[in-house]
């Protein structure tokens, strides 16, 4: 799903015939009066997408991001949108894999204080409560640090493409933050969301253990005779 942050919706089309490029079209029952203002700002942002602090989130499943959406196009005249799916998703994940490993390597480094929170949980110089809370925060901050550095490479990566040296630490506009911000909220609400397809797995698992649990039963039977 691309957000544009739009007061219409895009829905998966069809793909290219090598399978690398996803068309996405208009909802059908969209505003007709809407249509002139939808187009206009569609083309604005494509137009003018900002590498230091993208408009646009991508969210995967439960994972979010604002990675680079690559061969991005509208076509006006079908009101549709387009991007190398293969690309996108190998962008995305590159970053979601790195933030995995940062992160863990950021706890790795905190394991002696973490050991220490337990051991003085285990001579009660601390509460339990508060030794939760505090591994719970270093935790926190360690994929905060982590979301942060490989988001960063990223964009450092996206500058360097076009020949400018991007220094994050330089810039004191507060975008980073807010961006960072932004994902961690929206991250937390996908966190909650549903999916047809994991309803549809846990029935399958659930009448496989019915069905196992029968099997049993029989073999149980057959055995007392």
């Amino acid at each position: 799903m691309v957000d544009f942050t739009l007061t219409a919706d895009f829905e998966f089309s069809e793909l290219s015939e090598d399978g690398c490029t996803a068309t996405f079209q208009l909802e059908e029952d969209t505003p007709e009066e809407l249509m002139a203002s939808i187009k206009e700002r569609m083309q604005t942002h494509i137009g003018n997408m900002d590498i230091g602090a993208p408009k646009h989130t991508i969210q995967i499943r439960r994972d979010i991001n604002d990675g680079p959406i690559p061969d991005l196009s509208f076509d006006q005249d079908k009101c549709e949108l387009s991007c190398n799916w293969r690309d996108l998703f190998t962008a995305f994940y590159g970053e979601e894999t790195l933030a995995e490993r940062l992160t863990n390597e950021w706890l790795d480094s905190k394991r002696t204080y973490l050991e220490e929170l337990k051991a003085k949980m285990a001579r009660g110089e601390i509460g339990a409560e508060r030794a939760i809370s505090n591994a719970i925060l270093e935790i926190g901050n360690g994929e905060g640090i982590g979301r942060r550095s490989a988001r960063r490479a990223r964009i450092r990566h996206q500058f360097r493409d076009r020949g400018i040296n991007w220094d994050p630490e330089t810039d004191d506009s507060g975008e980073e933050d807010d961006a960072l911000t932004k994902l961690r909220i929206l991250k937390q609400f996908a966190s909650t969301e549903a999916f047809s397809d994991e309803e549809y797995s846990d029935e399958w698992e659930d009448e496989n253990e019915d069905e196992e649990s029968g099997l049993d039963d029989e073999e149980d039977d057959s055995s007392d005779q």
